[in-house]
């Protein structure tokens, strides 16, 4: 790809290849793509109602997970308008919390639990968002029809595992038995001293996921016109360019053809927080011929900067450092952690030597010279 990659060991970015998104990993001077399915896909035809005490909480979540490519994500702003909605689409699963009332009348999971009542589907799943104080009602959870407990603060790529996990493993609610050890409880993660903290943390990452989500993506379309201007550039000067280090067409074309997939991908919707940094870390190691070009289109172009300018990245930071302590403790219904969660949906192999690697009998190695690195396209075989 180019000179600033060569030497990485296990760094990852991302390409894509017949619709497919693919890890890169650099291991010496050997940069290797091992594609795999693309997740979203599982999400084409899953409904989600959410409904949570917070209603501005509850409109990023749902953006956040129609960003996620989820088939329809529903939403209600009270008890009995969510279970009104319940009553009258087909969801997959339910999202609310410990605060979400009807008032006088029965609360929402009683009455989607009601078997006897007028409900739809007493078997759907329910993941409860609840604050860290009110982990310790875990058993009252479990007992009173909660299938999971999502601690907040959370992110977009936590409750997009959780949900993940939840419908591979309980499909249809079943009760859950406590776990085999107590489990003890959680200690206050700095930063969210309050739940009005936590509410305040989970703003934060949503919102930022929505930002960072749009301001990569028009980074990607900074990038394309970059390497069109870089194509004709080479085109128009002529043999005297295209013999210059890290500059030829062939290496252009196969940029040019790699933006327009992945904004393909960012406009199908889908791609999990990580993903879209380690695009963004991509584009930021463009070639110095396509860089030039990039530079000037994104100085240009005002409303991108002022979209740049309202991101609060500290903000992120703190809820992000906040969220990653709290999910990583065991969770205090089930008593797993997060990796326990992502483990039933991740076997990417990350962070193996990927150089000692084979390809599977199903794909194959093609070496092809790039930009003074050695590219490794795993792809299946034809």
């Amino acid at each position: 790809m180019h000179a600033a990659l060569v030497g990485l060991f296990l760094l990852r970015y991302i390409a894509l290849s017949a619709c497919e998104i693919s890890i890169v990993r650099v291991h010496k001077n050997h940069i290797f793509f091992f594609f795999k399915e693309i997740m979203p896909s599982n999400f084409n035809n899953i409904s989600v109602l959410v409904a949570l005490s917070d209603r501005s909480i509850t409109r990023m979540l749902v953006g956040s997970l129609k960003a996620l490519n989820f088939g329809r994500a529903d939403h209600a702003d009270n008890g009995e308008a969510a279970f009104d909605r319940f009553c009258h689409h087909e969801h997959s699963i339910v999202v609310t919390d410990n605060l979400l009332g009807l008032g006088e009348i029965q609360p929402l999971i009683p009455q989607i639990r009601n078997k006897d009542g007028v409900s739809p589907n007493p078997l759907v799943p329910v993941l409860l968002n609840c604050s860290q104080d009110d982990s310790v009602n875990a058993q009252t959870f479990r007992t009173s029809g909660v299938t999971d407990l999502l601690l907040s603060p959370f992110s977009v790529d936590d409750i997009r595992t959780r949900i993940s996990y939840i419908l591979d493993n309980f499909p249809e609610h079943k009760d859950r038995d406590a776990p085999s050890q107590p489990i003890p409880k959680a200690k206050k993660a700095a930063g969210a001293e309050t739940s009005e903290d936590e509410q305040e943390l989970v703003k934060s990452l949503l919102t930022h996921y929505m930002q960072h989500h749009e301001t990569v993506l028009q980074k990607l379309k900074f990038a394309q016109d970059a390497t069109l201007q870089s194509i004709n550039e080479v085109r128009d000067v002529g043999e005297e360019l295209q013999n210059r280090d890290n500059t030829n067409l062939h290496e252009f074309s196969r940029f040019e053809k790699m933006w327009e997939e992945i904004i393909a991908l960012f406009l199908e919707g889908g791609l999990a927080e990580d993903d879209i940094f380690a695009i963004e870390d991509m584009i930021t190691n463009i070639p110095p011929d396509i860089k030039k070009h990039y530079n000037q289109l994104t100085q240009q172009d005002k409303s991108f900067l002022t979209l740049l300018e309202a991101m609060n990245h500290d903000a992120y930071r703190k809820a992000r450092d906040v969220a990653i302590q709290v999910q990583d403790a065991p969770n205090p219904m089930t008593g797993m952690t997060k990796e326990e969660y992502e483990a039933t949906g991740d076997n990417d192999n990350e962070g193996d030597d990927v150089s000692s690697i084979e390809a599977p009998e199903n794909l194959e190695d093609k070496v092809e010279k790039v930009g003074g690195a050695t590219f490794i396209f795993r792809s299946p075989k034809s």
